[in-house]
């Protein structure tokens, strides 16, 4: 299909590029190179908020490649406002595209310029430093939000406030301090309102509401869901009401509604894949997943969840993959696929160093509890359910409750007098000490289940 975009050979490319470099007019080439892509960020970017984000998401990804090019040539060869800009303008691409590492990168470079901007490009580029250093869990990354919540105030600007409180408040997130969350959301939620910018209530009200379904406050989560799908309503983003469909399916699904929550996921990845937006259609992969296996529907679970794992690994979120690995252990051993399932606890616990962190380090605890349960590991299980119970950073949904129990009264009953030996045992762990013991117990299973 011809589609009036043309790939260069790669020997005709460095031959142009050599001849350029060698024209006495490089600079003043490049420089304009630079200039037009700007302009050309700048006027596509408030577009991936709104009605044709399709369209914009395609455009910006079909010249990535040239805004590489552009911005590094500016930040080396003095047109550092110009490439700064830009970066600033290519913010909500990354984001949207979940392209955390390249994005960060870019940032970090570009950080250090920041005074060449206006007030707003500033404070949004302090922000998406500090937002994107928290999915990565650096540890700068509270201090980088919180300077883009300084900024934003200073300026009067309630717009890049409220991309500031945003920030924050996914740092918290990523730190699992939940109970943080709601504050840094409700002054973003805040700043919408004050200038009427329904686009950033509509995401306030999104994070809110998936922030009080995961603490389990399901009515607060429905009410903030409904507000969120009117603003992107008004808004016309069709991304934003795929994620409201999504996290309302998160809802039924802590309520016991699981049927609903596979009708809803299916509808969000409807809107995702017209947009072809990766991680969106991961997250929906993986929630529909999960409602399968509790369901009993273990196959099928394993079949969107092994779809999910194979788009991550192509992404750049080590972190948030490492749920989707824990899940997809928690659906193969469901269906009796015990290596498969060993494989993924492994990866899922070797991808939680060096930052060890105690969130998704619990969620692989809860799974892999029941793997050491289901091929008699009671020790294990036990002591992996006592790291469980000391890491929780969120109550625990009684419909994951109801699924375990047969686990956990299997190690208990396995155990019998000595279960709270162990699981005091692994309540007592630090999260290093868990990393390796677990890495080297599953390490020692694994020739029992391939031999």
């Amino acid at each position: 299909e011809i589609t009036g975009r043309f790939g260069m050979l790669e020997t005709l490319r460095q031959y142009a590029l050599r001849r350029l470099t060698e024209s006495d007019e490089v600079d003043t080439i490049r420089g304009h190179h630079l200039e037009h892509f700007r302009e050309f960020a700048e006027t596509m970017s408030p577009k991936l908020n709104g009605p044709d984000e399709a369209t914009a998401y395609e455009q910006f990804a079909a010249d990535h490649d040239n805004f590489r090019a552009a911005i590094a040539y500016g930040l080396e060869n003095g047109f550092e406002a110009t490439a700064t800009a830009t970066v600033v303008a290519l913010s909500w691409y990354w984001w949207a595209a979940s392209d955390i590492t390249e994005g960060l990168e870019w940032f970090r470079k570009a950080l250090p310029h920041r005074d060449l901007l206006d007030d707003r490009g500033r404070t949004i580029l302090q922000a998406f430093v500090g937002l994107f250093s928290g999915f990565q869990l650096e540890d700068d990354s509270v201090a980088l939000a919180d300077e883009a919540v300084e900024l934003g105030r200073a300026s009067g600007d309630a717009y890049a406030e409220g991309v500031a409180h945003m920030a924050r408040g996914y740092v918290s997130f990523s730190l699992s301090a939940f109970d943080d969350v709601p504050q840094h959301l409700g002054q973003m939620l805040e700043c919408g309102e004050r200038i009427g910018d329904n686009w950033i209530v509509a995401v306030a009200n999104l994070l809110l509401g998936l922030t009080d379904r995961l603490m389990s406050r399901l009515d607060e989560a429905t009410t903030r869901l409904s507000a969120a799908e009117d603003s992107y309503r008004v808004v016309g983003q069709r991304s934003g009401l795929g994620w409201v469909l999504s996290v309302a399916g998160q809802v039924a699904r802590y309520r016991g509604k699981f049927e609903e929550e596979v009708v809803k996921q299916q509808e969000a990845r409807a809107i995702f894949d017209g947009m072809g937006a990766p991680f969106q259609i991961v997250f929906t992969l993986v929630n529909e997943a999960i409602s399968l296996a509790l369901l009993h529907r273990p196959e099928e679970a394993v079949d969107l969840s092994r779809q999910a794992l194979a788009i991550e690994r192509e992404l750049t979120l080590n972190l948030q993959a490492i749920e989707s690995l824990s899940l997809g252990a928690w659906f193969e051993q469901d269906a009796g696929n015990l290596v498969e399932a060993l494989d993924l606890h492994v990866e899922a616990i070797t991808s939680c160093a060096p930052h060890f962190d105690l969130r998704r380090m619990e969620l692989v605890a809860s799974h892999v509890m029941g793997f050491f349960s289901i091929i008699g590991r009671f020790e294990d299980a036990g002591r992996s359910d006592g790291f469980h119970y000391a890491n929780q950073s969120r109550p625990e949904p009684e419909v994951y409750q109801r699924h375990w129990e047969p686990w956990r009264v299997a190690y208990r009953e396995g155990l019998g007098d000595r279960t709270d030996q162990y699981v005091d045992e692994g309540r007592a762990m630090r999260a290093k000490d868990f990393h390796d013991y677990l890495l080297g117990t599953l390490q020692e299973v694994r020739p029992t289940l391939v031999s």
